[in-house]
């Protein structure tokens, strides 16, 4: 959980569950570590009424990220699942001081270490992207498995 300065007050990675979902839980269950193509959950807190479809989210990974290179993105939440080579975000739950985002990156997502930050640079911790080996198919449709619940 991390806490952050503005109307987001808690950052909450659910690091044991999406780790168990993606395979990854023998590596750690306290760092959060996804595999490309596949939804990972995150849950927002904020201490005023959150409106999800404001929230806009970065994610960016290496010394220099670029939209260009694939290596950084910024996006918001849709009502559509996008299918394409970006990164998408869908409402899994919400209530009036909390929202619990799906985030799935593209199949071909760049592999390593990522930061998220939601809105102004307000930093909400970091994650990372591995190969998944299970996502064959995700290279056509840009995605690969299911939101969970």
């Amino acid at each position: 959980m991390k806490k952050l300065t503005s109307d987001i007050s808690e950052v909450v990675l659910h690091c044991e569950k999406n780790n168990e979902a993606h395979r990854t839980s023998e590596i750690s269950t306290e760092r959060l570590i996804v595999r490309r193509g596949q939804p990972f959950l995150l849950t927002l807190h904020s201490s005023s009424a959150l409106k999800p479809e404001a929230l806009e989210l970065t994610v960016q990974t290496g010394p220099e990220p670029s939209e260009d290179l694939g290596t950084k993105a910024v996006f918001r939440v849709s009502r559509k699942r996008r299918i394409n080579k970006s990164w998408d975000v869908k409402v899994q739950e919400t209530s009036d001081m909390s929202v619990t985002l799906a985030i799935s990156s593209p199949a071909d997502a760049s592999i390593g270490e990522y930061t998220l930050s939601v809105g102004e640079g307000h930093s909400a911790g970091s994650f990372v992207v591995l190969f998944n080996p299970w996502c064959a198919a995700g290279l056509l449709r840009g995605f690969c498995g299911e939101v969970f619940t």
